[in-house]
Formats: C-alpha cells, structure tokens, sequence
C-alpha cells in the first residue's frame, strides 16, 4: 500500500505551520505527517479519525510527546479538519470546545482514488482468470463436452500416478531390504563409529591434564576459571587424545622442553604452545624429541 507525496510539501505553509506549532524541524515534521497518513490507509481508510484515541494517532506517527499536542497541531495546521458544535472550524484554527467530527483534509481526493485503482485491478485480475476458462459460444459457459473429456483425462492422470506410486514403493522396499541384508552380512566386521574425542571434558585434577596446561601457559588461566568455551573444548579433545593414544605426562613435559629447541630459541624468549598447536604438533614433535641426537 502506497500513498502520493508531492514535491513542495517541504515548502507548503501548512508544514511549516504544523512544524512551527510542534516546534520541530520541517524534515522531522514530514517524518510524522507520512507515518499519520500510512496508518490512516490501514485503520481509517475513510479519512474518520473522529473516534481514534489521540494516543493511537500520536503513536502512530512516532510522536513521542503531548497526543492532544499533536492531535491539535494537525487541526491548527489544516491536515485535519475539525467540527466543533455543529460549526466547521477553518482549517488554520484550533478548535476550542467539544470536537464532534474529525476528518483528514481532501482524504478522498488520495485515498479514494487509491480504493478505485485497487477495485479496478481487482476487477482486471479477475476478468482475466475467466479468460483462461474454455467457454462456448453459444452459452458463455464450460461445454459439458470439454468437461466430460477433462474428467477423464483426471481420471487416466490419477490413475497412472497411483500405478507409478506402487511401482516406487515397491523398489523401496527391495533396496531397503538389500541394504539391510548388506549389514547383516557385514555383522561384526564393520567398523565401530569414530570416537568423539571432544565429548568429555578434562578434569583439572588429573596429572595429564594438569601437564598440558602448564606446557601451554594455561595452569593460572584455567584454575582461575578465566577460561572461554574454545579453549576449554580444545583441553577436552587434547586430553581425550592423549589418552586414547596412550600418552603419558613425561611424554607431554619431553615436547614442552624441546618447544624452545624446535624454535632455535632460547627458553626464556619463546612463549608456550597454544593449545591449537598443541593439538595439531604434538605428534611430530614428540617423534623429533625422541629422536637420538647424532654423537659430537
């Protein structure tokens, strides 16, 4: 839904009238005239805002202050027409007293137009649905021909579909049944499903754990409990590994110390492993730990 806004609204003396009564800026007035107006297309649309709460009106533009305030700025500035004891005010006064109908200025002149564009594309959309219906000279109706032959070119339709139904359920079935022979056959030789190494957290009692987290300057950190959701589940699955491959806490303290040697660097200028490289050297740097130094 759409509403026509015309160029010199910035520059119309009622806008700088309603902005000078509000004691806001043209822009912002405009802001608020439009919102007023998209509301009424929805909940007055016959420009009657005789029994709408000023609080609704208010809210509906995003005025934030008085309602009356604003609700009497639309009447003083002429967006609004008043009739006040049975006498219609001018447009460019307020309207003192019992107010006993409220209207939006030339409301019909916009709105009513939009009601007969959207009647009239109403009538246009429909007009062409009974286009697309086969009809008959003589009567202007569906021919009872066509519709006997249109029947039964259903029936042949749903026909073939329930027969190509039972023929794809049917080879369902055979392949869920060769499936399920291929996994009884296979029976014990499958493999088991990979272990999820990241499932169980680490306990921070345990030697092993313990050693990893001062190979990586993580001891003070973590026994603190300064330690964020990443790096806790990368401890968990390091520690899961480690058992799993049967590590021990000498084999993990064995890659703390040759760290600064991998590096080239002394130990005291080499900061620790991060956790990440933890996990993804430790391997490869216990094997080069390991490995016999060549005699000098």
């Amino acid at each position: 839904m759409w509403i026509p806004s015309h160029q010199e609204i910035g520059r119309h003396p009622k806008t700088k009238r309603i902005a000078r009564t509000l004691d806001i800026s043209i822009p912002t007035a405009i802001g608020h005239l439009h919102l007023f107006w998209h509301w009424c297309l929805d909940f007055a649309k016959d420009g009657d805002i005789t029994n709408a709460d000023p609080l609704d009106i208010a809210d509906a533009a995003l005025w934030e202050g008085d309602p009356q305030k604003f609700l009497s700025a639309l009447t003083h500035s002429g967006f609004v027409d008043a009739l006040c004891h049975g006498d219609v005010t001018a447009t460019s006064a307020l309207c003192h007293g019992d107010v006993t109908f409220l209207h939006v200025h030339d409301w019909n002149e916009y709105a009513g137009k939009l009601d007969d564009e959207r009647r009239k594309s109403a009538d246009r959309q429909r007009k062409l649905r009974e286009k697309k219906q086969p009809i008959t000279p003589e009567t202007g109706a569906q021919s009872s021909d066509s519709k006997g032959e249109s029947s039964s070119k259903q029936a042949v339709t749903r026909t073939s579909r329930g027969c190509h139904a039972i023929e794809e359920e049917k080879k369902r079935e055979e392949k869920k049944r060769e499936e399920e022979s291929t996994e009884n056959a296979q029976g014990a030789t499958s493999t088991p499903p990979e272990k999820n190494f990241s499932a169980e957290p680490a306990d921070l009692r345990d030697p092993l754990t313990q050693a990893v987290l001062e190979a990586t300057g993580k001891l003070t950190q973590f026994n603190i409990g300064s330690r964020s959701l990443h790096d806790s589940t990368l401890l968990a699955k390091i520690i899961n590994l480690l058992r799993h491959d049967g590590r021990t806490v000498a084999e993990v303290n064995l890659v703390a110390q040759f760290w600064p040697e991998h590096l080239g660097k002394p130990p005291g200028e080499v900061q620790p492993l991060t956790l990440p490289q933890f996990l993804s050297q430790f391997d490869n740097l216990l094997a080069r730990a390991q490995k016999p130094k060549p005699k000098s």
